[in-house]
């Protein structure tokens, strides 16, 4: 092993830390638990509608959901998948991230083009961080983040997607290869 390398973990602030002797550190933070998911989701999802002076019947037509769907999403009853919540943010022509509520500080990765499995590996890898640490830090359990991160799930869950990037400190909209339409 390059001895060069020193790898902590600080146990009270649950991050992992790499750090080289004569370079800058790289953090992955863990997700933060208060962060209130649904509730941001419900929030910014009534907003748009009202933005956009739409009603729950016109959303459904024009966005292919039902309008039962759209009505548990504004009950705060649950979140879309994130293929579903890309055709409402298309809809209302904002981000994923705008979408959720999520604010991230993001880093520069050079990873738009690239497909899931590369990307995550890449951020990962620069980290040194492995597949099990990064599913500490989540909070999503370690084969569900191989699946997507293969792209074996065919929908994928909004939450799960939004924790992983926090901790990556991306956009969702990065982390999921959404290129915006408007």
């Amino acid at each position: 092993k390059d001895k060069s390398w020193i790898i902590e973990l600080k146990e009270s602030e649950k991050t992992i830390i790499k750090k080289n002797k004569t370079t800058s550190r790289i953090r992955l933070r863990p997700f933060d638990n208060s962060i209130q998911i649904i509730e941001n989701f419900k929030k910014n999802f009534d907003q748009n509608i009202k933005a956009k002076n739409i009603s729950i019947k016109q959303l459904s037509k024009k966005c292919g959901i039902s309008l039962n769907t759209l009505y548990y999403y504004l009950r705060g009853d649950g979140l879309p998948n994130v293929k579903t919540a890309i055709k409402i943010a298309d809809y209302f022509q904002v981000s994923l991230d705008q979408l959720t509520g999520y604010e991230c500080l993001e880093k520069k990765y050079d990873c738009e083009e690239m497909d899931m499995e590369t990307r995550v590996n890449m951020i990962l890898q620069e980290a040194n961080v492995s597949i099990t640490e990064f599913a500490k830090l989540t909070g999503v359990s370690r084969g569900c983040i191989e699946k997507y991160i293969l792209g074996k799930v065919t929908f994928q869950r909004l939450d799960a997607v939004m924790r992983m990037a926090y901790v990556l400190e991306i956009s969702i909209d990065t982390f999921v290869g959404h290129k915006k339409s408007f």
